[in-house]
């Protein structure tokens, strides 16, 4: 009878953690639980469990949970480890990461020889450290940090977008991301985060390609800061300077060729006109084919507006 039961008991020991764990568990889990070294190699070789990484197994068949591998990285550690970087950000909805990409893991004392994972050493204060779905990961704000001392030179802009949709998110507002930088002076990143937030108080967030390219026109040239999807007379305006009373909005052909759109352009102008303000509209043709022009133009009603 207790032959009989054993390979129960230890069924039910794998499956409880696997219930909890998205579908993962550790050796030393199931060790500390009483299964022993032989149900476990059993399993391992008709296939119930799959390892992952070293004394980390997967439970079941070849379809696997949808954070298996996230959760599978932090038992390969026991205890201590966190998500972060890339594959925090991407668990938190701030940058695409192809799910099958290595998992970026931090912990305190770090390990570069674990296939599968990316792993940076670090000690993170209990601030730094959020769950989501019961697994351990970075805070937003520490995770925007890390990914301002990974992401290629060039992808300022996708830093932005990470920061404006913690910010929309509630997760990371402009304080938090001041902290970070306060408490982790020298830390790769911090000076370029630090750039990044002196350029505005607040992140763009377009919507739209055209909204984005007209925003790298506008940021590189001498043109003031606008502010981004601002709202404006109960609406929300592509790219606005308030002060100068500015409004230039981004009209793509895909989302204003219909009537309705032509005519609801035209009511939001109007209104705008009679609030005082100066509209300007740009195609996908004038930013793309005469982006000088274009510059020219929000600079020439710039000045207009101080004078």
């Amino acid at each position: 009878m207790g032959a009989q039961l054993r390979p129960r008991s230890a069924d039910f020991i794998i499956g409880a953690l696997a219930d909890l764990q998205h579908g993962a568990v550790a050796r030393w889990q199931l060790v500390a639980r009483g299964v022993t070294r032989r149900p476990i190699a059993t399993r391992i070789a008709d296939g119930r469990l799959r390892p992952v990484h070293r004394g980390v197994y997967l439970v079941g068949h070849v379809a696997t949970a949808p954070l298996a591998y996230e959760a599978a990285a932090v038992l390969a550690f026991r205890s201590g480890a966190v998500i972060s970087h890339r594959s925090a950000a991407k668990l938190q909805g701030l940058l695409p990461w192809p799910p099958k990409a290595a998992c970026w893991v931090t912990t305190p004392r770090g390990d570069s020889g674990r296939p599968g994972l990316i792993v940076r050493k670090a000690t993170l204060e209990p601030c730094d450290v959020a769950s989501h779905v019961r697994i351990p990961i970075t805070s937003a704000a520490r995770t925007i940090l890390d990914c301002a001392a990974i992401l290629p030179e060039d992808e300022d802009e996708r830093l932005e977008t990470m920061w404006a949709e913690a910010h929309a998110q509630g997760s990371a507002k402009l304080p938090d991301l001041r902290v970070q930088i306060e408490r982790n002076p020298g830390k790769p990143g911090v000076l370029r985060l630090a750039k990044l937030l002196d350029r505005s108080g607040s992140p763009a967030r377009p919507k739209r390609e055209l909204e984005r390219r007209l925003l790298r026109l506008v940021r590189a040239s001498d043109l003031p800061e606008p502010e981004v999807n601002a709202w404006l007379e109960g609406k929300e305006r592509d790219l606005l300077w308030r002060d100068q009373r500015l409004v230039v909005e981004a009209d793509s052909y895909t989302f204003h060729s219909h009537a309705r759109a032509w005519a609801r352009d035209i009511g939001k102008t109007n209104e705008l006109q009679l609030a005082g303000f100066v509209v300007l509209r740009f195609t996908w043709f004038d930013v793309t084919e005469r982006p000088a022009w274009v510059v020219a133009e929000i600079g020439r009603a710039l000045t207009l507006r101080r004078t």
